[in-house]
């Protein structure tokens, strides 16, 4: 009896050993694999790195070359001669200081594509407004309200791909002393799109 004993307490022992031998083994294997995992991962990230510092530095020359501005007339203006330039003195927004208040008109500070926006309003039947948006003095768009009408608005827009140093401006085209542009909804604005050449 005391060897039968024996023998099944060394089996029992012997069947712990090999249990904890496995567990040693999976423990191994899985230390193995998450090393793997984690080698991977860092492989990765070192490989994303230039990528992400590039994306950064351009996105943050971008931010520095951000060009938008926003001009209004805040009184009335009529009776301009033809050939004269619209200037919208009172300047909102003028992000990268493009536009001068004073001549009413936009420099372009890089080689760009841009867009820009105008609109107008003629709040009297027996006159009109007429405008036309030229770069360096080519007509790119024109708008022309009707006199019979009563409290007209009209807009012009045009998107331009410029060369550092060209202007845009408001041009009045053509008149017969009746032309009129209301202020507060007469406006100006523009901004740069795309810095692709």
């Amino acid at each position: 009896m005391m060897m039968m004993m024996m023998m099944m307490v060394m089996m029992m022992r012997r069947r712990m050993m090999r249990r904890r031998r496995r567990r040693r083994r999976r423990r191994r294997r899985r230390r193995r694999i998450m090393i793997k995992i984690k080698n991977k991962k860092m492989k990765k990230k070192s490989n994303a790195l230039p990528f992400l510092i590039s994306k950064h530095v351009c996105v943050a020359v971008l931010l520095n070359q951000t060009v938008s501005f926003h001009a209004r007339l805040d009184t009335e203006k009529h009776d301009l001669p033809a050939g004269s330039t619209l200037i919208l003195p009172t300047v909102v927004n003028n992000h990268g200081n493009a536009y001068d208040g004073s001549t009413g008109k936009f420099s372009a500070p890089y080689t760009a594509t841009y867009c820009f926006l105008a609109t107008t309003e003629d709040p009297k039947r027996d006159r009109y407004s007429v405008l036309s948006l030229v770069v360096d003095g080519t007509e790119v768009d024109y708008v022309l309200t009707d006199v019979a009408l009563f409290s007209q608005s009209a807009s012009v827009h045009a998107v331009v791909h410029l060369t550092a140093g060209q202007k845009v401006w408001l041009n009045v085209p053509e008149t017969n002393n009746y032309n009129y542009f209301g202020p507060r909804a007469t406006a100006f604005s523009g901004f740069l799109v795309d810095h692709s050449q």
